[in-house]
């Protein structure tokens, strides 16, 4: 099961996303034992009002709306105060699935992950996901803008890293990548860097090198593949999956 605590919140202008963010939130944190999932009011050095005060920064979307997307019961009485809120199956599902409408971009570099992206984008479409490759792209098509605006629009931005071989440049010694990573930190994406076996960290491998991809990569998100083998991708793929919100039944 994933940790939705260790995702950051959503930006404010994805306002569904947020509230299915705020509701796994509430769920996955009754379900561990944080707080009860009758819930009143946010007050207080209690675990939720610092999850609240971390990861929201105190503007979290409000249990009205999230009673009336389904995801709350409201259980309050009009006479009396706080008001009284019970989290709902529907919000307790949100850790088991990754909602079919979830938007995601896979950032890679032909010459070393076509097939890891291949591999990561069919698991995703078997689960009903879509995810972008730009090999989706239609011939003739104004690229260049294409990719900003989907990498802008995501809602989750995966780049596949590896490292150099040969006389061939890693991934980050790619522009398009760097630009691609830019975009989606600038834009506030959830972003996951997804390492092959052996990539490293070089800041002189990297020409033009920007302290954000410091920041990137040092993300808690990353996933690593640990070893060169079939059991290493996938075993890494599925923790992919699991950073995105399935669950293995």
């Amino acid at each position: 099961m994933q940790n939705p605590h260790e995702l950051p919140a959503p930006p404010l202008d994805q306002p569904i996303l947020r509230v299915r963010a705020l509701a796994a939130d509430l769920a996955y944190g009754a379900l561990i034992g944080m707080w009860n999932a009758e819930l009143s009011y946010i007050a207080g050095d209690q675990p939720l009002a610092r999850l609240i005060a971390q990861k929201w920064a105190g503007n979290y979307p409000n249990y009205t709306l999230l009673a009336s997307l389904g995801y709350l019961d409201d259980k309050s009485d009009p006479l009396i105060i706080p008001l009284k809120y019970v989290i709902t199956q529907k919000a307790y599902d949100l850790l088991e699935t990754i909602p079919p409408e979830t938007r995601i971009f896979i950032s890679y570099a032909r010459s070393h992950s076509s097939t890891l992206g291949l591999a990561i984008q069919y698991r995703l479409s078997a689960l009903g996901v879509e995810a972008f490759l730009d090999r989706d792209l239609d011939p003739g098509e104004e690229w260049h803008a294409r990719l900003e605006g989907k990498v802008r629009e995501t809602d989750y931005f995966i780049s596949l890293l590896a490292p150099k071989t040969g006389d061939f440049p890693g991934t980050l010694g790619k522009p398009y990548v760097r630009k691609e990573i830019r975009w989606a930190w600038d834009s506030h994406r959830a972003c996951i860097p997804f390492w092959h076996p052996a990539f490293t960290f070089n800041i002189g491998d990297i020409p033009d090198y920007e302290d954000l991809l410091g920041e990137y990569l040092n993300t808690k998100n990353a996933i690593r593949v640990h070893e060169e083998s079939a059991e290493g991708y996938h075993d890494a793929i599925n923790k992919l999956l699991n950073k995105l919100g399935h669950t293995e039944a």
